[in-house]
């Protein structure tokens, strides 16, 4: 749904505060999931404030990357679409490899894994899983906005 908005958010605030404000977005969702995370509607409205400026993320990184290959293809003289593209690939494959072992760490470390059932969910358990899925993605997110906002540099952005 935020796809088609992309282009109208990045003319009006540029790419840079599109995706700041998209991880700010998420952030707040990840916090509504652990303050409120009993609640249907909090959890629905979280899942959405998380969910919904991903989108946004990712299209304002893949055209900022586009933009640097473009540059660099400029400089050099040099066209390597063909790899450019499929080390894109190579990298969404990675991430999904990652994403689903650390899934699988953070059941083991919060001792969610094996024959576990929900009487086994102390709350040193939650406090795990939640410092793991939660905190920890959160930090990253807001350190990935900081580099992002400090390394990007818009040419038709008024502010550069």
């Amino acid at each position: 749904m935020a796809v088609p908005i992309f282009p109208i958010l990045a003319k009006k605030m540029t790419r840079r505060y599109v995706y700041i404000d998209s991880i700010g977005i998420q952030i707040v969702g990840y916090i509504l999931l652990i303050v409120g995370g009993r609640s249907p509607l909090v959890v629905t409205v979280a899942t959405i404030l998380f969910y919904l400026p991903y989108q946004l993320v990712f299209l304002s990184t893949l055209t900022t990357i586009t933009d640097a290959v473009e540059y660099g293809q400029l400089k050099n003289g040099v066209c390597n679409e063909a790899v450019t593209l499929s080390i894109r690939l190579l990298l969404d494959k990675i991430a999904g490899a990652l994403s689903n072992g650390l899934v699988g760490f953070i059941a083991m470390v919060s001792g969610m894994s094996g024959g576990a059932t929900a009487s086994d969910l102390t709350s040193k358990v939650v406090t795990t899983f939640n410092m793991f899925a939660f905190v920890v993605p959160e930090i990253l997110m807001l350190l990935a906005a900081l580099i992002f906002a400090s390394k990007f540099k818009n040419k038709l952005s008024k502010e550069n």
